[in-house]
């Protein structure tokens, strides 16, 4: 009892501290409002009888309200974007009046401009959360109360405001969805000024407009990558299932004590069991239902992976079972036009079948459902219901009123309208509001509230449109999810307006404003159709198999206006701006990286398990992982238990793994790597530019020769007592031609010599094979592809190799390639022994009597696809 009482203290004291930090954080809104009581109940009045009991609940805490939109930043560490890059974003279709401009350029320089201090700060490292605790915030809204909602609030807005990219929202004023909302809140907040009860009105504008509109731009600037909505998508099932269950428990263990929401007259016979969840009215519940149904419905029909669309599914088939329990009409009616857009949007021939489904189920629904179905359209007595009763005297004293009170309307607050509203009663219905948003605003605000209220309806509509013939293209994007979807739940979100105030209860109103932040992001993030990609790994200088391809791939993300990120372990001049990531710290940055990643794909060409396993992480966020295995060489030596179980907990995390070869594809199954993850697709990229010149004194030697010998290593080195690039192979066999007498030159480079002592010794054995004049090492750094064009033979002679870049570079140019059996060779390779010099010469001179092979293939596609 005593650790109980000490607990519930402790829980006292917090809450207390919290209530009052909350004041303190509202201090300078409240100051504008004047001190009075927040307006605005949790509970609506009961759909009872003509004398209906005033509004019960609570009333929500003050929340931060003194909110700045600013930009969030492209992250520091390793994820900061070029103003070169810029150039690389895509440009797609956009609705007209939206934003279709990137914004990377501007970005580029933001952080350079926060304070040193700052960017130091632990709070800004953290800030690169700030996108995920607003999904974190959108899954919460039906679980917490106003308070600690406002805690998250403040959470999202410091996080924000320390990224100092306030500068984003001006991105808003080309948006006309979001113009006309401004415009709409503008006049709402002029009716609050010149008012009855001017303190009251205008803290009820703070609470049920304007922290709202502030998050709705905070979400806006937040949301700015695929990860961020990917992120919702998930939190948002997890969120809606846990809502759902709720609603089927409250149904099954119904509290006797809510029966206010039960008409006992026209369900007698049934106690209508009407739930309502955290929302404390099932009309309430049902507008909220009506918006996250149509987005899993999109997210449903735009999953690919069948156990994900199968949850996905399962949780949407649950909220329409809470739709249906909540006996909410204008909830039926509004689902009603949202399955109709929806499957236009998606799946035409749906309609069709959905209404045949619909007609023929008839007779299995419950009697009291069709009574309350029903009961919308009957003047009947035997459908006779109260609550559509008080609401038709209600509406004809609102139209009374927007007779008297047409163009500026009465103003806000609700003893304001009571006060108006007692002197155009009928039949002593008193109701606190019309329960009809556009009439309410109409009387409230005037004509200009209402016909914005019907723009805004529109305007969903035409984002609808667009968003159809988006789907058209790229039906699986998250982009036309949440753009199609949410179009589709705010047109019925607008329609049970019809039948009440949906600014009134706050879980309902912050789902609206909190929504409108998230179409507007999906609105203004054309790019989200091409994902940025992180490319991490080696590019060149040095040249090399792996940073050769990087340079190729990303020349074909340029010329597909993909936009992308290198990080590179080597330093250099580089001929592109690249994040440079020290190697020795590699792992450290991993995990720094992992709260600061941008792009939504990370593709990693490191050979290191443990770099792979860190970064793979970063699915945890919502990234797309993709490994390209170039080679298996380490794993042969240092095959322990630990690093097993490192490589299988990495192909859990990873989306996709590229084997460059089949037997890399066989040795990642293995290690229990799944099968459908491992796509073989070679290594090779041809280039797109014109290779830089060859160096004269490389040309001057190759030139006399009739037969160009070329071979390649990055170094002179060892493994396991075996020539791994097999220079002494090649010396061994310019000494055969030697003998034969043949003309050749062999020009051997070396682009990373590590060693000068292994130089000394190889050169000795080229004086040995008396072959100085004709074969020679380089060491240099080219463009092995500029060398290729130049000679007649490419000999790849490790002895311990993967898929080789330069082999297919060869094929691809139609030379004569020779390579050892170290690994498996591509079709028109004339393949060796390893290490058998006599088999290399045979190998050579038949070579040497065929024809030359064609062409080789691009892949670059295949790997593109992937992302």
């Amino acid at each position: 009892m005593m650790k109980g009482s000490l607990v519930l203290t402790a829980l006292i004291k917090v809450d207390s501290l919290l209530e009052k930090s909350m004041r303190w954080l509202t201090r300078p809104l409240l100051q504008l409002a004047g001190k009075s009581r927040l307006l605005g109940s949790e509970r609506e009045e009961p759909e009872a009888a003509a004398e209906v009991p005033s509004p019960q609940g609570k009333s929500p805490t003050q929340a931060d309200a003194s909110i700045v939109g600013i930009e969030q930043p492209i992250h520091e560490g390793m994820s900061p974007t070029s103003s070169e890059q810029s150039a690389h974003k895509s440009t797609l279709e956009v609705p007209q009046g939206q934003l279709s401009t990137d914004r990377s350029a501007a970005d580029s320089d933001h952080s350079a401009r926060i304070p040193a201090v700052v960017r130091e700060s632990y709070l800004y490292r953290l800030s690169g959360l700030s996108p995920y605790l607003a999904a974190l915030t959108l899954c919460l809204v039906p679980f917490l109360t106003y308070k600690y909602l406002a805690v998250l609030f403040a959470a999202v807005i410091l996080l924000t405001l320390v990224r100092g990219q306030w500068k984003e929202a001006r991105h808003l004023l080309n948006n006309r969805y979001f113009i006309y909302i401004s415009l709409f809140v503008l006049v709402v907040f002029l009716s609050s000024l010149f008012t009855y009860d001017r303190h009251e009105s205008l803290s009820f504008f703070i609470t049920n407009f304007l922290i709202g509109y502030t998050m709705m731009v905070v979400i806006f600037i937040n949301f700015r990558q695929p990860a961020h909505f990917q992120w919702l998508k998930d939190g948002l099932v997890v969120s809606s299932l846990v809502l759902g269950l709720q609603g089927l428990y409250q149904f099954l263990h119904y509290d006797a004590i809510n029966a206010q929401w039960i008409n006992l007259e026209a369900s007698a016979s049934f106690m209508m069991r009407r739930i309502f969840t955290s929302f404390e009215n099932p009309n309430s519940y049902a507008q909220y239902l009506v918006i996250v149904i149509a987005l899993l419905t999109a997210f449903f029909f735009q999953e690919k992976n069948r156990g994900r669309k199968a949850i996905i599914g399962t949780v949407d088939l649950l909220l329409i079972v809470n739709l249906f329990l909540t006996f909410s009409r204008g909830g039926f009616l509004a689902i009603v036009v949202v399955a109709l857009l929806l499957f236009l949007l998606y799946k035409q021939s749906f309609i069709v079948y959905s209404a045949l489904a619909g007609v023929l189920t008839i007779p299995l629904w419950p009697e009291d459902l069709v009574r309350r179905f029903i009961s919308i359209f009957s003047t009947s007595r035997q459908f006779y219901d109260a609550s559509i009763n008080y609401r038709q005297y209600a509406w004809l004293s609102g139209f009374d009123m927007i007779r008297d009170h047409f163009l500026a309307g009465i103003g806000t607050g609700q003893t304001t309208f009571l006060k108006f509203y007692g002197s155009y009663m009928i039949n002593n219905v008193q109701v606190y509001h019309l329960h009809n948003t556009f009439m309410h605003y109409f009387v409230t605000c005037g004509i200009a509230a209402f016909l914005l209220l019907l723009i805004l309806v529109v305007y969903n509509l035409k984002i609808f449109t667009r968003a159809a013939r988006l789907a058209e293209r790229h039906a699986s994007s998250i982009q036309v999810a949440v753009l199609g979807g949410l179009a589709c739940g705010m047109v019925g979100f607008f329609l049970t307006a019809i039948s009440e105030d949906v600014f009134r209860m706050y879980r309902v109103y912050l789902t609206f404003w909190l929504y409108s932040g998230v179409m507007l992001a999906a609105m203004a993030r054309p790019r989200l159709l091409q994902p940025e990609v992180a490319q991490v790994g080696v590019y060149p200088p040095p040249s090399g198999g792996i940073s050769i391809h990087i340079q190729r791939l990303c020349d074909r993300l340029d010329k597909q206006r993909i936009p992308y990120n290198i990080y590179d372990i080597r330093k250099g001049d580089k001929d592109r701006n690249t994040i440079y990531v020290d190697e020795s710290r590699i792992n450290t940055r991993a995990v720094r990286y992992f709260f600061t990643a941008s792009e939504d794909v990370i593709h990693i060409h490191l050979h290191s398990w443990t770099v792979r396993f860190l970064l793979s992480l970063l699915r945890l966020r919502g990234k797309k992982i993709i490994i390209t295995v170039h080679s298996l060489r380490d794993e042969k030596s240092r095959d322990t238990r630990a690093k097993r179980l490192l490589i299988w907990l990495t192909g859990l995390l990873t989306h996709s793994f590229i084997a460059v070869t089949e037997d890399i594809k066989n040795g990642l199954r293995a290690y229990h790597i799944p099968a459908r993850k491992i796509q073989v697709i070679p290594a090779f990229i041809p280039p797109v530019a014109e290779p830089a010149p060859l160096p004269s004194e490389l040309v001057d030697f190759l030139r006399p020769g009739t037969l160009k010998i070329v071979s390649y290593a990055q170094d002179i080195s060892y493994f396991a007592g075996e020539d791994i690039y097999g220079v002494t192979d090649c010396i061994r066999l310019a000494g055969k031609l030697e003998a034969e007498g043949r003309d050749y030159r062999f020009a051997f480079i070396l682009n990373n010599l590590t060693d000068p002592h292994q130089l000394e010794a190889v050169e000795q054995l080229i004086r040995q094979e008396k072959a100085e004049e004709h074969f020679r090492i380089f060491l240099m750094d080219i463009d092995f592809y500029a060398l290729l064009k130049e000679a007649d033979v490419y000999i790849r002679a490790n002895h311990h190799d993967g898929d080789s870049l330069a082999v297919r570079e060869a094929l691809y140019l139609g030379k004569q390639v020779l390579g050892s059996d170290a690994a498996p060779r591509p079709e028109g390779t004339f393949v060796f022994h390893t290490g058998d010099t006599d088999n290399l010469h045979h190998t050579l001179l038949q070579a040497l009597n065929q024809k030359k092979p064609a062409q080789y293939a691009d892949f670059s596609r295949q790997i593109i696809d992937r992302y």
